[in-house]
C-alpha cells in the first residue's frame, strides 16, 4: 500500500547531487517557466526546482510514486522536498512588497523545529460544523439515541501531516470569536497541535 513520503524528503535511491540552498535557487537566471506565484529554474545541468506560493507537496508525492512504482512513465525524477519551501515562499512574498527580511529569517529558523518529524495523514482539510452531517436512527436496545454521521465536501482532502486537519479546522469562522463550544469540543475528535497552529496562523495571517 503507498504511503507518502515524510517531508522533509531526500530520495536515497541513487547518488544524490549537491542540492542547492534557497538562496541559490532564488538567485538562480536560468528561468524555464514563471508566473506571478510559481517558478521553474535549471540550477544546472542536473537539478530543476519549482518553486513558489502555488507549489503543492502532492506533486512531490506524485513523482515519488511514480519512481517507486510506475518507473517507466517518463517523469522528473523526485529529489528532495524542504520545510523550507514555506519559508522560500514567504520571503520571495516579502520582496516583492519590499519588506525587511526578518520574519522570514523568523520563519527559517522556527518553522523547521516545529514542523519536522510529522507523519503523512489522509487529511479531510475543512472540518467544520457544516460539514458534518448528523442523522438520527431513532433509540437502540437500551432505550439511547443512535446516530449516523457522515463527513461531506472532500475536495480539500489529501495525505498532508498530521498537524494539518487541526489546522485547517482552526480556521474556520468559530475561531475567530471563541464563542461557541466547537471551539473546545473539538479536542474530543481530534489531535490538538497548539504550537504547529499558532505558527501556521501567525504565517497565514501574513500572507492575507
Amino acid at each position: 500500500m503507498w504511503e507518502p513520503v515524510t517531508l522533509p524528503f531526500k530520495n536515497n535511491s541513487q547518488p544524490l547531487p549537491a542540492l542547492p540552498t534557497p538562496d541559490e535557487i532564488r538567485a538562480c537566471a536560468n528561468v524555464i517557466w514563471e508566473r506571478s506565484a510559481a517558478k521553474v529554474v535549471a540550477v544546472n545541468n542536473e537539478i530543476v526546482v519549482k518553486f513558489g506560493s502555488c507549489v503543492e507537496t502532492w506533486e512531490g508525492q506524485a513523482l515519488v510514486y511514480l519512481e517507486r512504482h510506475a518507473p517507466k512513465i517518463p517523469a522528473p525524477r523526485f529529489e528532495a522536498a524542504f520545510i523550507a519551501g514555506l519559508t522560500a515562499n514567504y520571503r520571495a512574498s516579502s520582496e516583492r512588497r519590499g519588506c525587511p527580511d526578518y520574519k522570514a529569517r523568523f520563519y527559517e529558523t522556527c518553522l523547521p523545529r516545529v514542523l519536522q518529524g510529522h507523519r503523512p495523514t489522509l487529511t479531510h482539510g475543512d472540518i467544520q460544523q457544516k460539514n458534518i452531517v448528523v442523522a438520527e436512527n431513532g433509540r437502540n436496545n437500551q432505550g439511547e439515541r443512535s446516530f449516523d454521521i457522515t463527513l461531506v465536501d472532500w475536495e480539500a482532502a489529501g495525505w498532508c501531516p498530521d498537524f494539518w486537519e487541526f489546522f485547517c479546522a482552526s480556521c474556520a469562522p468559530p475561531f475567530l470569536s471563541w464563542e461557541e463550544d466547537w471551539c473546545w469540543r473539538i479536542h474530543e475528535f481530534l489531535q490538538i497541535w497548539p504550537a504547529e497552529m499558532a505558527l501556521l496562523r501567525m504565517m497565514d495571517k501574513d500572507w492575507l
